[in-house]
């Protein structure tokens, strides 16, 4: 925590403007002390994403516990959406219990303008994928945008 803390100060980046990512896998191991770091730097303004969720060994069991904001559908149960049945049941499952936990949700690996109308209708606000852009620089981003760098 004070690493991270200490990087922040040196690119003076508001606490609030940082979700750091988290997946089931590397904390389960020692999920207690994990929790206690994410806690510490939770006071100071930082949110949490667990990634890749619905991949791990126990998501369920160990989500109501993870001090998280967000959750993110892993891009497996994402891609065959709009095919597979048992992908479509998982998703409503996974959008359901975070509502009911005040948890937002990303979907992740949203390719086609299909999976992003389904994943809507079955409630889902946020998305990420190759449907909507391909990873950007910061310059780039400013362009598609539509902001130049001296507003950003």
């Amino acid at each position: 925590a004070n690493n991270i803390h200490s990087q922040l100060e040196r690119i003076n980046v508001p606490t609030q403007n940082i979700m750091m990512e988290v997946t089931e896998h590397n904390i389960i191991h020692n999920l207690e002390d994990a929790i206690l770091r994410m806690e510490e730097l939770i006071h100071s303004g930082i949110s949490f994403s667990l990634d890749d969720f619905g991949t791990g060994y126990s998501s369920l069991a160990h989500l109501k516990n993870l001090p998280v904001n967000h959750i993110k559908i892993d891009r497996s149960f994402v891609r065959d959406i709009c095919e597979d049945p048992g992908d479509q049941a998982m998703v409503a499952s996974i959008l359901a219990l975070s509502k009911h936990l005040g948890l937002e949700v990303v979907a992740e690996g949203v390719e086609a303008l299909e999976q992003f109308h389904l994943l809507k209708q079955y409630g889902c606000k946020i998305y990420q994928g190759y449907y909507f852009s391909e990873p950007l620089s910061a310059d780039n981003m400013t362009d598609y945008l539509g902001v130049s760098s001296t507003e950003a």
